[in-house]
């Protein structure tokens, strides 16, 4: 029965390795890519995992072992993250709550007001309720038939899993994100886009805007300096319905008046999400063969690359700084469209998890009536 216990940690070990060779390989290549986001939030569950295993060991009664025992043992790996992260999960609701009343205070009402305070309540109610679902099944189980006892333990394994991979998915999101907005290109670039975002009236650049175009100013000097080298601008963004020009031409009024000659300004002002910018960028480029760099808000760098990977351009970004209360929204909002731009993969992935915990809690069930 030792060995039940012993082949269960052998077992996270090897999947942390297999993970750490994957993640290095791929880092290598690209640090914008939702395969890697996907494998480090694997790394995070199997790490918790095999430190709480590891601390459980002189306490465990290995006399109880059996297969109903090693199949709760896999439940309880996915308890255990809940309940691991719960104060992890609490701080961040709590931030995120002060961060929408500080925008509130600033700014008033608006729809992402709403979407943080939603994301918070979601994220602390779904971590409350992990503390006793578990235990309320537990405390029910000797009065279950086995029939029902193994429906119920199937459907909270259903929550458990769901909670503890998308929290694993959240801290890989964020891992990912400040890491790229982190990342500092290789001063060799020939092109340097920059994102656009809302301009108001063009004459005088918001501040998300005017972060963008700063970092992107601050590169181009430090290259200059390092190494002898300039770069053309493409300032990316087309004309929304409240603004009173392109985002890409108040943008390049901008940079003019920070002594950037109009020669080394190319305009990009059909746009209208990230994606369209990556593209319609690439394509005023061309296909010459140049290294290329990306200017957004740093909370966005991670996304933006992934993007732009697969539209075909190979670019290093880079990320302007924001209040930190905006800079929690923004994170939160980039996890959820992380998820959502991969949700067939997401999906799939729980699908196989609670096909997998389904075939064991079968034969779980089997073996304890015969």
């Amino acid at each position: 029965m030792l060995g039940l216990y012993l082949g269960t940690v052998f077992g996270i070990l090897l999947l942390l390795i297999i993970c750490y060779i994957y993640v290095f390989r791929l880092a290598k290549k690209t640090m914008y890519s939702y395969r890697l986001m996907a494998v480090i939030g694997l790394t995070i569950f199997l790490i918790v995992s095999l430190v709480i295993r590891t601390l459980e060991f002189c306490d465990y009664d290995f006399s109880t072992i059996s297969f109903t025992s090693y199949y709760n043992e896999l439940l309880r790996m996915f308890a255990d993250f809940a309940l691991f992260s719960f104060p992890i999960m609490v701080v961040l609701a709590i931030v995120v709550y002060t961060g929408n009343l500080v925008m509130y205070i600033r700014w008033g009402r608006s729809m992402l007001n709403v979407v943080g305070m939603v994301s918070g309540a979601i994220i602390l109610l779904a971590t409350i309720a992990s503390f006793g679902l578990l235990n309320f099944v537990y405390y029910a189980m000797d009065e279950m038939s086995p029939f029902w006892y193994h429906f119920a333990i199937f459907g909270v394994n259903i929550f458990y899993i769901a909670l503890s991979y998308y929290e694993c998915m959240m801290m890989a999101s964020f891992i990912c994100t400040i890491k790229s907005a982190r990342h500092v290109p290789a001063k060799n670039k020939d092109y340097l886009v920059i994102l656009g975002c809302y301009a108001g009236d063009g004459k005088k650049l918001p501040p998300i805007l005017k972060g963008r175009v700063d970092v992107a100013l601050k590169f181009a000097k430090m290259q200059q300096k390092e190494a002898n080298k300039g770069l053309i601008f493409v300032p990316s963004g087309g004309k929304g319905s409240d603004e009173a020009m392109s985002e890409a031409e108040a943008m390049a009024n901008y940079l003019e008046k920070r002594k950037v000659s109009h020669e080394m300004i190319l305009l990009e002002d059909r746009s209208e999400n990230t994606r369209q910018n990556m593209l319609f960028s690439k394509k005023l480029i061309g296909d010459k063969k140049v290294r290329v760099a990306f200017a957004t808000t740093g909370c966005h760098v991670f996304r933006s690359g992934v993007i732009a990977s697969r539209v075909g351009l190979h670019a290093e970004g880079m990320g302007s700084k924001t209040k930190w209360f905006f800079y929690v929204n923004e994170a939160m909002r980039e996890y959820v469209a992380n998820i959502s731009n991969e949700k067939k993969m997401h999906l799939f992935n729980l699908a196989m998890l609670n096909l997998s915990m389904l075939i064991l809690v079968l034969i779980s069930y089997f073996n304890s009536i015969i």
